[in-house]
Order: structure tokens, then C-alpha cells, then sequence
């Protein structure tokens, strides 16, 4: 349940929940989910795509970004 910060284009960053951990030829993979999706996200995060480990949050600061987004939608 470690909330990670992570990059899969090399550029947008991206704040989700691990929820599951896989090994597969010896590269871990790990299945992220937003708190706020439905199901997890598509494919999975390596090692390398991990940019650091939230180790402490601010409730309801992503509300006011949510906002917007389905005004603006």
C-alpha cells in the first residue's frame, strides 16, 4: 500500500497507490491504482520509472485539480 511517485513517458508524474507486486525474470513490476479510480492502471511500473515513495500526505489537497478537470471537461 506504499503511495509512489512515478514517470512513464519520462515526463508527467504521476501519484498512485501500489496494490500489487510481481517478479517476473527477475524484474519487479509493480500494478499501481489511483485512490480515486475504479480499477488499477493499465500495465505496470518498473524500478527505474520510480521517482520516490510519498511518506506523508495533505488531505483533500488533489480536490480543487478535480474540480477544475470536470469543469473544464
Amino acid at each position: 500500500n506504499d503511495v509512489i511517485v512515478f514517470s512513464k513517458d519520462g515526463k508527467n508524474r504521476v501519484v498512485h497507490r501500489i496494490i500489487e507486486i510481481n517478479t517476473i525474470d527477475g524484474e519487479r513490476q509493480y500494478i499501481t491504482k489511483g485512490d480515486a479510480n475504479d480499477g488499477p492502471d493499465a500495465g505496470y511500473v518498473t524500478d527505474g520509472q520510480i521517482i520516490g515513495v510519498v511518506h506523508f500526505k495533505i488531505i483533500y489537497i488533489g480536490h480543487p485539480s478535480l474540480w477544475l478537470r470536470e469543469i473544464f471537461e
